[in-house]
């Protein structure tokens, strides 16, 4: 029931960083943490638009706060995305 609390007051940015911190896995020998997941299957964890959620992740892209790429969203610092998104 935190899950339709979060799609009620949170915004999309808010909701997906705090599913890519939960979803996160530590890389491998000390890279920093991944996610795995498609877009469409984290739009549809927080009740967004793929298209939406590409948007966002280009954003802290830009930002520095994620790498995408090979399938993988890299988190090379969790709290700095948490704290951008308002968490």
């Amino acid at each position: 029931d935190a899950h339709i609390a979060d799609l009620a007051f949170s915004d999309l940015p808010g909701r997906l960083a705090k599913t890519l911190i939960a979803r996160a896995r530590p890389g491998a020998r000390g890279r920093p943490a991944e996610v795995s997941d498609t877009q469409g299957a984290l739009a549809a964890m927080v009740g967004g638009s793929r298209e939406a959620v590409n948007r966002c992740l280009g954003k802290w892209q830009k930002a520095g706060l994620v790498a995408v790429s090979d399938g993988r969203i890299v988190l090379p610092d969790p709290e700095a995305l948490a704290e951008a998104a308002g968490l």
